[in-house]
Protein backbone atom coordinates (compact mmCIF):
# COMPACT_ATOMS: atom_id res chain seq x y z
CA UNK A 1 0.00 0.00 0.00
CA UNK A 2 1.32 3.41 -0.97
CA UNK A 3 0.32 5.96 1.65
CA UNK A 4 1.54 9.11 -0.07
CA UNK A 5 -0.87 10.34 -2.74
CA UNK A 6 1.86 11.95 -4.84
CA UNK A 7 3.85 8.71 -4.88
CA UNK A 8 0.77 6.68 -5.86
CA UNK A 9 0.09 9.16 -8.69
CA UNK A 10 3.70 8.84 -9.81
CA UNK A 11 3.41 5.04 -9.90
CA UNK A 12 0.12 5.26 -11.83
CA UNK A 13 1.70 7.64 -14.34
CA UNK A 14 4.70 5.38 -14.83
CA UNK A 15 2.43 2.34 -15.28
CA UNK A 16 0.48 4.19 -17.96
CA UNK A 17 3.74 4.98 -19.80
CA UNK A 18 4.81 1.39 -20.42
CA UNK A 19 3.18 0.60 -23.77
CA UNK A 20 6.64 0.17 -25.27
CA UNK A 21 10.21 0.10 -24.05
CA UNK A 22 10.89 3.43 -25.75
CA UNK A 23 7.89 4.99 -24.00
CA UNK A 24 8.97 3.58 -20.62
CA UNK A 25 12.54 4.84 -21.07
CA UNK A 26 11.28 8.30 -22.04
CA UNK A 27 9.04 8.38 -18.96
CA UNK A 28 11.99 7.37 -16.76
CA UNK A 29 14.09 10.12 -18.31
CA UNK A 30 11.30 12.65 -17.66
CA UNK A 31 11.00 11.53 -14.06
CA UNK A 32 14.66 11.32 -13.08
CA UNK A 33 16.85 13.28 -15.50
CA UNK A 34 17.87 16.84 -14.97
CA UNK A 35 16.72 19.08 -17.79
CA UNK A 36 18.79 22.16 -18.57
CA UNK A 37 16.31 24.23 -16.52
CA UNK A 38 16.57 21.86 -13.55
CA UNK A 39 20.38 21.93 -13.77
CA UNK A 40 20.75 25.71 -13.99
CA UNK A 41 20.46 26.70 -10.33
CA UNK A 42 22.58 23.95 -8.74
CA UNK A 43 25.21 24.46 -11.45
CA UNK A 44 25.26 28.19 -10.69
CA UNK A 45 26.35 27.31 -7.15
CA UNK A 46 28.76 24.59 -8.30
CA UNK A 47 26.65 21.94 -6.58
CA UNK A 48 26.58 19.33 -9.35
CA UNK A 49 29.29 16.87 -10.14
CA UNK A 50 29.28 14.48 -13.06
CA UNK A 51 30.83 11.32 -11.71
CA UNK A 52 30.95 8.51 -14.24
CA UNK A 53 29.78 5.10 -13.10
CA UNK A 54 32.55 2.69 -14.05
CA UNK A 55 32.88 -0.28 -11.70
CA UNK A 56 35.37 -1.85 -14.10
CA UNK A 57 37.94 0.84 -13.28
CA UNK A 58 37.68 0.00 -9.56
CA UNK A 59 36.86 -3.73 -9.55
CA UNK A 60 38.74 -4.85 -12.64
CA UNK A 61 37.88 -8.41 -13.64
CA UNK A 62 35.70 -8.75 -10.52
CA UNK A 63 33.26 -6.16 -11.90
CA UNK A 64 29.84 -7.61 -12.65
CA UNK A 65 28.46 -7.61 -16.16
CA UNK A 66 25.78 -4.91 -15.95
CA UNK A 67 24.42 -5.21 -19.48
CA UNK A 68 20.71 -5.84 -20.06
CA UNK A 69 21.59 -9.13 -21.78
CA UNK A 70 23.53 -10.36 -18.74
CA UNK A 71 20.71 -9.33 -16.42
CA UNK A 72 18.11 -11.09 -18.56
CA UNK A 73 20.22 -14.24 -18.76
CA UNK A 74 20.77 -14.38 -15.01
CA UNK A 75 17.08 -13.65 -14.36
CA UNK A 76 16.02 -16.58 -16.54
CA UNK A 77 18.59 -18.90 -14.97
CA UNK A 78 17.35 -18.05 -11.46
CA UNK A 79 13.66 -17.98 -12.45
CA UNK A 80 13.05 -20.35 -15.39
CA UNK A 81 9.27 -20.01 -14.98
CA UNK A 82 9.51 -16.43 -16.30
CA UNK A 83 10.15 -17.83 -19.79
CA UNK A 84 6.63 -19.32 -19.76
CA UNK A 85 5.13 -15.96 -18.77
CA UNK A 86 7.04 -14.16 -21.52
CA UNK A 87 5.94 -16.71 -24.10
CA UNK A 88 2.30 -15.94 -23.22
CA UNK A 89 2.73 -12.23 -24.03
Amino acid sequence: MILQAHRAAQMDWMSACRASLDQAEAAHETLFALTPDRRAQPEAFDLLRNVPFDPLSVLGTDAPNLTAAAFNSDLLIRNPWIRDVLDEL
